[in-house]
């Protein structure tokens, strides 16, 4: 559609309608040469501004990423070095020493060398022969107790403890008391123990200790040898009884011989020129009560056997 205008001439011009749509075009494009220098340096300032500033920002960034990163590292390399040292400490705590602290229960001033001395050389050669005993996680206790055991027969109990702190095994001895002496037939002498065990030569002994002991002699070519059970534990104690007794009686044993006959303890008296049979099943009290009741009959009436008087069977007493 057309409209007509006139010019300056007063012709009629005719000039084309503008569309809605190129209006708004061409206000807008006034709109933006039209705004003020210095708006537009501003928003570009501002602009700039920001990307320069995110710029630095990043670069902030990775630089406190990397310092937490290398702080992170420190942090983890020392706790890597702290476990270490622990565990190095913990694995050195656990190893031991091959020589252990020995330690004697009770009394052993019935020897003639001193206790520890006496083991612990070949004690430490038991803790050393075998790696194992070299760390608290593998070491046997009761294995080496076993061992140390059946090496020294003397001995009743041992007991081997492991530190809780520390490095040094400890050793407990207790010793088995001697309470005999017996000669063998070949002449060689040993000790006996309560238990009628066999626990060491005769020669250990220190010689105040060992006069004040019984002298048993073997007749019946017993199996002497370290550790070997030579007399029942009862019979031990049925010897024991007869010393006893004895003793009260102002007498004393100078022998006891162990002859073939099974239960038979022969008991030889000083100052008395015979032997009296007995025997280690029975009653020891009933036993000697009658031979001291027929010893004094016989004195009172001046006969004196002249080998032995026999008093195993009880309530009876016969004398050769």
């Amino acid at each position: 559609m057309m409209r007509n205008n006139k010019d300056s001439r007063g012709e009629l011009r005719q000039s084309p309608r503008v569309s809605s749509l190129e209006r708004l075009r061409d206000h807008t494009y006034r709109n933006r040469q039209t705004l003020p220098t210095a708006y537009n340096t501003q928003v570009r300032s501002s602009r700039d501004n920001r990307l320069m500033g995110d710029g630095d920002g990043a670069g902030t960034t990775r630089s406190g990423a990397k310092r937490s990163f290398r702080q992170m590292s420190r942090v983890r390399l020392g706790a890597i070095m702290i476990m270490i040292i622990v565990v190095s400490v913990m694995l050195y705590g656990a190893t031991l020493k091959s020589e252990p602290a020995i330690s004697i229960v009770g009394s052993d001033d019935y020897y003639t060398t001193n206790g520890q001395g006496r083991f612990a050389g070949p004690i430490t050669k038991i803790l050393s022969d075998d790696w194992t005993n070299g760390n608290k996680l593998t070491m046997n206790t009761l294995a080496i107790e076993t061992q140390i055991k059946q090496q020294f027969p003397e001995l009743r109990e041992v007991d081997v403890q492991l530190p809780i702190v520390g490095r040094t095994p400890k050793v407990f001895l207790q010793l088995r008391q001697p309470v005999a002496t017996l000669l063998a037939s070949d002449g060689s002498a040993y000790v006996v123990d309560s238990d009628g065990i066999v626990i060491g030569n005769a020669s250990d002994l220190n010689s105040e200790y060992r006069s004040k002991l019984p002298a048993l002699v073997d007749k019946a070519s017993i199996d002497l040898d370290l550790g070997v059970r030579v007399l029942a534990k009862e019979s031990i104690r049925f010897i024991n009884e007869i010393i006893y007794q004895l003793t009260a009686k102002d007498m004393q044993a100078s022998k006891i011989v162990l002859p073939v006959g099974l239960y038979e303890v022969d008991v030889y008296i000083d100052g008395i020129g015979y032997y009296v049979k007995t025997d280690t099943s029975g009653d020891s009290r009933l036993q000697m009560g009658g031979f001291f009741a027929v010893k004094a009959d016989l004195e009172s009436k001046g006969i004196s056997p002249a080998e032995y008087i026999d008093v195993r069977v009880e309530e009876k007493v016969f004398y050769k």
